[in-house]
């Protein structure tokens, strides 16, 4: 049985992707050096998007059980 849907967790990593792409990408264009774009979006975007990932992971799991729940009863 599985936790999540895959279109949920799909959708989960493509707007991880997005973000992280635009977050990096404006990041060098604020910066305009790749060294400090990549030290920012490292040390400061990445832990705040892992987050916001797993928090998406965890809403998927969360609805793909209530809906287990609800075919069940």
């Amino acid at each position: 049985m599985k936790r999540t849907s895959i279109e949920d967790r799909r959708r989960a990593y493509l707007v991880f992707s997005i973000v992280a792409s635009i977050d990096i990408i404006g990041l060098y264009f604020f910066f305009h050096d790749v060294r400090l774009a990549l030290h920012g979006w490292l040390f400061y975007y990445v832990p705040f998007l892992i987050m916001w990932l797993l928090k998406d992971l965890m809403e998927a799991s969360r609805k793909k059980r209530q809906q287990e729940a609800s075919i069940d009863e």
